[in-house]
């Protein structure tokens, strides 16, 4: 072969070495953008666990049922109700005093009064503990009336002032299905009605829930008075309800009449009802029980109105309250308890924050999609049987400009939380529109413990591309200066 021919076949392939360095280069550039869209989102996950403000355990491990707080002189304390209920400062979780109840409570609610002419101040509670009200003084512990009602109290909600004396009053539901409107000021008993259902499982204003498979299921909504202005019959409702459990809420507006739409949770479906007359404006099936139903504190999907937050025994799912189209789902476990009312928007898309209890752990889900943020489940025994309700008072414990969770457990724990005291990086949405309920297969996965958790160093995949684009470079010059050699 003469000298002029191999020349000719080194710069041959000389041509043939750039060209397929060039398409590697412009490959590699294209996939780069896309390379950092999944960086984000690798980023987005990997959060650590929330740091912890303070811990108190009950001394006899009695199970916290439920938290809430109270402005007493202007300091803010909580109560958290086991066997009994005990006041802590808010500042750190210190113990100021027990106040003991004869039964274990229903539910616990501070009374606002008007105070210096405008300005609400809560300085007692009423307590419901079997079939006994009674309103206790959170300053001196003293019980100021006492009340016993027919049966077994079984759900309750307070009511701003009806008979206007100034102070917030209570609308009650007991275990044979009376409701009772009671004044807060003296325990008087304002009015009394039968729901013809019983028991009585939820209220909401003066929207009653109530049934049971003996008896059916209604919905009734009663007149300041106690009239009965409408009642509607479902098919179906919660056969084995649960008093901790939020199976009724209001919604904001959705046909224009001027009153808000009431949603249900049944065994089978979320139901949701015109505010005007109690007609169903639209039933979505679900093939995991949904156990508890809210308004979600915000418009997720730009129709107008606020959305509605559903837990189930395998998830949270969060619907349009305009037609109950699934905007996102996360399969995150058996939810608790959830709690959205007081967070901010944490990572700037726009949107508050989620704080979810499951027999998992507690997650922080970003509201838009429902994107994990962080996971918490403390190194201490709390088992998967224990974890209970996670709560939230419109204070900032530690000063970080966020309201703080506080959690409750089975086992007699009361954590305090820093919501935000983590970097949480803003990830892109990854929801769809999807006209009717998936199944589990269909929803973004939940990520586990381990994954929320994990700290160990990973190489991104864009850092790995450039490392296998540069070692191909270094084979490619060895080979053209192979062919180029004397």
């Amino acid at each position: 072969m003469s000298r002029t021919r191999l020349i000719d076949h080194r710069g041959l392939c000389l041509e043939i070495v750039l060209a397929l360095l060039a398409i590697l280069i412009v490959t590699a550039c294209s996939h780069v953008p896309a390379l950092n869209n999944y960086a984000v989102v690798f980023q987005a996950q990997m959060q650590t666990s929330p740091r912890e403000l303070w811990v108190y355990r009950d001394p006899f491990n009695h199970t916290i049922w439920f938290i809430s707080y109270a402005i007493i002189k202007n300091n803010l304390v909580i109560y958290a109700i086991s066997s009994d209920i005990t006041l802590l400062r808010m500042s750190d979780g210190g113990i100021l005093s027990h106040i003991k109840t004869d039964y274990m409570p229903t539910f616990a609610l501070p009374i606002p009064h008007i105070h210096d002419g405008t300005a609400y101040l809560t300085t007692d509670l009423v307590v419901s503990a079997g079939r006994t009200l009674l309103r206790v003084s959170l300053i001196d512990e003293s019980t100021v009336w006492k009340i016993n009602l027919t049966s077994q109290i079984t759900s309750g909600t307070l009511l701003e002032d009806v008979d206007g004396d100034k102070i917030w009053d209570l609308l009650v539901g007991d275990s044979t299905g009376n409701v009772y409107l009671v004044s807060s000021r003296n325990g008087t008993i304002i009015w009394l009605r039968n729901t013809n259902t019983m028991p009585v499982i939820g209220i909401a204003d003066f929207y009653v829930y109530s049934g049971s498979k003996q008896t059916n299921w209604t919905v009734s909504k009663y007149n300041l008075d106690g009239t009965l202005l409408w009642a509607r019959n479902l098919t179906m409702g919660v056969e084995n309800p649960w008093e901790y459990r939020t199976y009724i809420d209001l919604i904001a507006d959705t046909n224009g009449d001027g009153y808000k739409e009431v949603a249900v949770a049944t065994d089978t479906s979320v139901v949701l009802l015109d505010g005007f007359n109690g007609s169903i404006l639209w039933s979505k099936p679900f093939t995991i029980k949904p156990h508890m139903v809210l308004r979600a504190n915000g418009d997720y999907d730009g129709d107008g109105v606020h959305d509605i937050l559903v837990g189930t025994d395998n998830g949270v799912y969060m619907l349009s309250s305009i037609s109950g189209k699934l905007l996102w789902s996360n399969p995150v476990g058996y939810v608790f308890s959830i709690d959205n009312y007081y967070y901010g928007d944490l990572n700037s898309d726009g949107y508050c924050e989620i704080v979810i209890s499951t027999d998992k752990g507690v997650y922080m889900l970003n509201g838009k999609n429902g994107e994990i943020l962080w996971f918490y489940k403390p190194d201490r025994s709390v088992t998967s049987t224990t974890w209970r309700w996670v709560w939230t008072s419109d204070e900032d414990i530690d000063g970080d400009g966020y309201p703080d969770p506080l959690i409750g457990t089975g086992n007699g724990y009361i954590i305090a939380l820093s919501t935000a005291s983590i970097e949480i990086t803003p990830t892109p949405s990854t929801s769809t529109e999807i006209s009717n309920l998936p199944l589990m297969s269909q929803t973004t996965p939940a990520m586990t413990p381990t994954q929320s958790t994990t700290t160990s160093p990973i190489i991104p995949p864009i850092e790995l591309g450039a490392l296998i684009l540069l070692l191909v470079i270094v084979v490619l010059v060895v080979i053209v200066k192979t062919l180029l050699g004397p």
